[in-house]
């Protein structure tokens, strides 16, 4: 009984020893045991030992036993460290479906390699590299140590980091995420193995109402619930849903222009015929309350040298057009679709007029689009330096891109993830931008809801990137080719450089302003103004009415100047020249100069 529980202890032992899964070398150090040890067995059993033998140092069955126990244990332990060194997978196999290896690339470098359209938001230290998960080894970049590195740690625990050509180069699907923590928030992000979704879901600790409607500033007492993606941290919704009084008043809106939609086209196919360069039109919007801004735009780009026989101004009031003719520009007057609109000017950001003309712009733009032609479109509050049509025409930056965008300048969620500016931008007419524009126009009471038709053109902006594949690009802010009134208020650096010469940009938008008195004041000092005094407010009704008998083109000579019409107003705004002696508009703000 001994002898067989013995031998099976050392039978036990060798079958360990042979059956462990161990690296080569230890392989080879198992080899020469086995000989040993065979060969010391049959010395062992030629002397007549029995199996019961033992004593201290006898050398019997029992310490031979010991011996082999000694180099399992041995072994296990040198096993055991040689599997600790081994390299550890980055990513669980359990996420292997969908990130076996990792990877970061510079931010600069991939937004160069991809010009994804969208504008640079986060350039802080901690958000200069981007990183790439690969779901299976053909993903992963050439090179076997680069596979390896983004497949398992390294010594240094470091993510590697390669170019954007290298990281890309076996990707035949790319999804790209965009996130931008809000300030201070603790936000997190969950990729789920799943259905495939080329949209988010956002959930926030938020409270509700009566009826379970997310409401309320956000507090970590609060579950995770299902919002819509414009709640800030207040608990403020964006994007509220229209109401029926809205919804009914857009559609008597629509059903009017559907109706004499064949008759309007029928009349500015005539004219978009004599304007069209190159079959592309610079459009204009404007009624009679923001027309000063429309003659100073004239003004300013015949003082300058710019011919403006491509630009097409819909006006939407009779007043206005009779002035775009003296002007010596070509106009449309739809009586059906805009005699219902206000004469008089916004008087801040979002108020009914300003809702208002926003559909005029929206009709405006879809006409033209409908019609085949390019266009550039607008606002009145603009002044060009060089033309503009320059930047979007034969452009290697521009030509792969359907519809290009001034930048707005503001980062919030309203409008991301373009920041465009729906006051200057650039379209090619293709069946992609034909249908965004319907369905624009169809949104006519979600822009009533918002009181802004920015936001809502950004949001179907990027559903219509996704689902048809729109190629909308925005140019970047940083770059001080488009600049607006982000650079006026928050850019001073760049705006002294503009006023001392030493940058030209294309154009200037004074966007970011409340009322017209305040953009016309800022025009004036940053000597983009170039209408004369008798022209303006508080004559300005006078010119409108002499209007009625003037020849077109006549009104060139009695309100446009050759030099900038240059008035101080704020020491602390941007100005051609030192206005010290004016009072300070923002009284935290240093003297411009």
């Amino acid at each position: 009984t001994v002898m067989r529980s013995t031998t099976s202890g050392s039978v036990s032992g060798f079958h360990r020893l042979m059956t462990m899964k161990v690296p080569f070398a230890l392989h080879l150090l198992l080899c020469g045991f086995c000989f040993s040890f065979g060969t010391l067995w049959g010395m062992h059993m030629s002397l007549g030992h029995t199996p019961t033998d033992s004593g201290e140092g006898g050398g019997g069955t029992s310490s031979i036993s010991g011996m082999a126990a000694k180099l399992v244990e041995s072994l296990d332990h040198s096993v055991s460290g040689s599997r600790s060194h081994k390299k550890r997978r980055r990513i669980p196999d359990t996420m292997s479906n969908f990130a076996l290896g990792m990877g970061r690339v510079a931010k600069s470098d991939f937004m160069s390699h991809l010009d994804t359209g969208m504008p640079g938001v986060d350039e802080r230290p901690n958000a200069k590299d981007i990183m790439i998960l690969y779901n299976n080894k053909k993903s992963l970049p050439d090179g076997d140590a680069i596979r390896a590195a983004l497949e398992y740690e390294t010594e240094d625990g470091d993510i590697p980091r390669l170019t954007a050509v290298d990281a890309l180069a076996n990707c035949h699907k790319l999804n790209i995420i965009l996130t931008k923590p809000d300030n201070g928030a603790n936000q997190c992000i969950a990729i789920v193995p799943n259905y495939e979704s080329f949209y988010i879901q956002r959930y926030t600790r938020v409270g509700t109402d009566k009826t379970g409607i997310p409401k309320g500033p956000m507090m970590a007492s609060e579950p995770l619930r299902f919002t819509g993606r414009a709640i800030d941290e207040s608990g403020h919704q964006t994007f509220t849903v229209p109401n029926m009084g809205q919804t009914t008043q857009h559609w008597q809106r629509l059903q009017q222009y559907m109706t004499t939609l064949d008759d309007m086209l029928t009349k500015v196919r005539r004219i978009a015929g004599r304007v069209a360069v190159d079959n592309t039109i610079v459009v204009l919007t404007c009624n009679l309350g923001q027309s000063e801004l429309l003659l100073n735009f004239c003004c300013t780009a015949r003082a300058r040298g710019f011919d403006l026989k491509n630009v097409l101004v819909f006006t939407t009031d009779e007043e206005t057009e009779r002035l775009a003719k003296a002007m010596g520009l070509e106009s449309f007057y739809d009586k059906d679709n805009f005699e219902w609109l206000p004469s008089d000017e916004a008087r801040n950001y979002g108020d009914k007029s300003f809702t208002a003309m926003m559909f005029a712009k929206i009709l405006c733009v879809r006409t033209i689009n409908m019609l085949g032609y390019n266009l550039l479109f607008q606002d009145v509050d603009v002044v060009w330096y060089r033309n503009p049509l320059e930047l979007f025409q034969n452009n290697t930056n521009t030509n792969n891109f359907d519809i290009i965008f001034q930048d707005d300048g503001a980062r919030s969620f309203r409008f991301a993830p373009y920041s465009a500016n729906s006051g200057f931008y650039y379209v090619r007419a293709n069946a992609r931008t034909k249908y965004f524009f319907t369905s624009q126009i169809l949104l006519g009471d979600m822009v009533l809801r918002s009181n802004s038709h920015q936001d809502t053109m950004t949001a179907l902006l990027n559903q219509h990137a996704t689902l048809h594949g729109l190629r909308v690009k925005t140019m970047d802010r940083e770059a001080n080719e488009l600049p607006c009134g982000f650079h006026y208020h928050r850019r001073k650096e760049f705006m002294m450089q503009m006023v001392q010469g030493n940058t030209k940009p294309y154009i200037f938008h004074m966007s970011w302003t409340n009322n017209k008195k305040d953009k016309i004041k800022f025009f004036q000092q940053l000597g983009n103004w170039h209408l004369q005094d008798t022209c303006s407010e508080p004559t300005f009704a006078k010119t409108a009415s002499a209007s009625l008998t003037m020849t077109p083109g006549e009104l060139v000579t009695t309100c446009c100047t050759a030099e900038p019409n240059f008035k101080c107003h704020y020491s602390d705004k941007p100005s051609i020249r030192p206005c010290k002696d004016s009072p300070k508009m923002e009284k935290k703000d240093k003297s411009f100069w």
